[in-house]
């Protein structure tokens, strides 16, 4: 017997070890299937050093923490996706129920810990018995990662927007769970919005802290530094936000302070497309430069971005003077008149149309 560990350990601690480290199972969970009441053996496992969190909702998310649920490492071009929509007024949104604080690992903490406690699963499993050292940081890694902050990404748009959202959706479903949504407009022609939440993560939580701060009480987004310039980045952007006419071409920006948009102008000029602040009423925007070889320069950079020709059929009128926004709209009326009906049964018609109710 290893002399590291921390006392005498018989056979039904050793299974019970299995069960609990190596399975991570609940105490009620193994209840179930030892049949026997949890109080009749919780002392067993805690005699060994053990921690057992309380209540028993913290095991639960710890357990999911270890079992990698929460860790959704993604590709770069969707987390150019995330940036762009995020220059937008896509939202990432903090999940958990432990306040966002400073103590949090980092991502490369984070991974080394569900690493070391996967090979540490494993020796349970095989029956191999936990030294003091094996224990402590055992018990470490649980009071680390109970308090570990998550989050989720959401995109929020209108209806005429569906078959963009259920597209984005798809990609986004390879990663997380999505959930999809359709909500009553305030207005009276549209009637309706649509988007979807995907499932939390501690990766994109550090996406809301470097996006997110605390004022007065509340959360406020801010730019962050942003990475460079990319076609993704600069689509997602320009479909949230911009606008393309023959007398105009701009990216509504006015959420953001003037020196966050002075650094827009700085980001989109890293990769030559020249745009100046521009005010209408009271608020200020970018207006990007209309001279030919500045437009085709913006142009023939996002048609580079993964989804490009998508956007193009989805969103015309963001590409091309043939069509104006307006008969985009109208378009969409006559070809998805569902999209805008009242009554009782369209809620189910466009949940059934995001495959709402399979979920």
């Amino acid at each position: 017997m290893n002399s590291d560990f921390p006392s005498e350990i018989n056979q039904d601690k050793q299974e019970l070890l299995k069960l609990y480290v190596g399975d991570l199972k609940g105490l009620k969970a193994i209840g179930k299937e030892i049949h026997s009441d949890p109080r009749t053996f919780k002392e067993k496992i805690t005699s060994l050093g053990i921690k057992v969190p309380f209540p028993g909702s913290i095991w639960c998310k710890v357990s999911q923490h270890f079992n990698g649920r929460f860790f959704k490492p993604l590709p770069m071009w969707l987390e150019e996706v995330i940036i762009g929509s995020l220059l937008g007024d896509a939202q990432i949104r903090l999940q958990s129920k432990v306040r966002a604080h400073n103590n949090n690992p980092s991502i490369f903490e984070y991974e080394a810990v569900l690493m070391s406690i996967s090979k540490l699963r494993k020796r349970v499993s095989e029956g191999k018995q936990m030294t003091k050292v094996e224990v402590q940081y055992w018990n470490s890694a649980i009071d680390l990662i109970k308090q570990t902050n998550t989050a989720n990404f959401r995109l929020h748009k209108s209806i005429l927007e569906l078959d963009w959202i259920n597209l984005l959706r798809k990609k986004f479903e390879s990663f997380f769970k999505v959930t999809p949504f359709i909500n009553k407009a305030n207005n009276k022609t549209t009637k309706w919005t649509c988007g979807f939440d995907t499932s939390s993560s501690v990766n994109l939580f550090d996406t809301w802290k470097n996006w997110y701060f605390l004022k007065n009480n509340k959360t406020t987004k801010r730019i962050p530094i942003l990475s460079p310039l990319t076609p993704n980045i600069l689509l997602h952007w320009y479909i949230g936000d911009g606008y393309f006419s023959r007398g105009d071409m701009s990216i509504c920006t006015h959420a953001f302070s003037n020196d966050e948009q002075k650094s827009l102008v700085i980001y989109l000029n890293t990769v030559g497309i020249k745009s100046t602040i521009r005010h209408k009423r009271n608020y200020r925007y970018i207006g990007i430069s209309l001279e030919k070889e500045n437009k085709e320069r913006f142009f023939d950079f996002i048609s580079r971005s993964k989804l490009y020709e998508e956007a193009t059929k989805l969103f015309p009128y963001k590409f091309s003077n043939k069509i104006t926004k307006s008969e985009w709209k109208k378009s969409i009326f006559n070809e998805k008149p569902e999209y805008f009906l009242q009554g009782n049964d369209i809620h189910k018609k466009l949940e059934k149309k995001m495959n709402i109710s399979e979920k």
